[in-house]
């Protein structure tokens, strides 16, 4: 079974209508990752996952929805802590960086991917993210959020012999799936 303090995940939605493509994705990722079926999913009730679609979806799966009562987020504890920590490590990089808040989408996906970095004591000193892919956690690709970073320039855009090759940048988030990164 695949538990909630594994490793955690992050998907932004544009529109409630995302849900049970995302959904889709989500379910996909972990059973391919995991090798094990998806057995239940547990909601906060809200009205994107009340759908006609995302119902009849998951009992062709058999998948069992579990819908917490409306107004009890302590019914949900684990989830909404998770919820909490990182609107509040998200709010705080950006104010650290005094950045926009409309960078809030790549700083989250960033406090996502540390959150699964450390190890964790109900995984008995086990990383997350090792625990979940059972391969080992690099930490080589980490950088300081903000940090100033160059980016390559290709030979065909260089007018001149000594243009700079280099172009000044600052690390916002890491790329997942990119060629070279964890």
């Amino acid at each position: 079974m695949i538990r909630p303090k594994t490793l955690s995940r992050a998907f932004v939605l544009k529109s409630n209508d995302r849900v049970l493509p995302n959904f889709k994705e989500f379910q996909a990722k972990v059973e391919r990752e995991s090798r094990q079926n998806l057995k239940a999913f547990r909601t906060d009730n809200g009205g994107e996952y009340r759908g006609h679609f995302i119902k009849q979806y998951c009992e062709s799966y058999g998948i069992k929805l579990e819908y917490i009562v409306p107004k009890t987020p302590r019914l949900n504890g684990l989830v909404e802590r998770m919820k909490r920590t990182i609107a509040e490590s998200v709010r705080s990089m950006l104010l650290h960086a005094k950045l926009l808040k409309s960078y809030w989408v790549g700083t989250m996906m960033i406090v996502v991917c540390l959150i699964n970095k450390p190890p964790l004591v109900p995984l008995d000193g086990d990383f997350p993210q090792g625990v979940w892919t059972k391969r080992y956690v690099s930490y080589k690709n980490l950088r300081v959020f903000v940090c100033l970073r160059y980016m390559h320039i290709a030979r065909d855009r260089i007018q001149l012999k000594l243009d700079n090759k280099t172009k000044p940048c600052i690390f916002l988030w890491y790329l997942e799936g990119e060629f070279g990164l964890e």
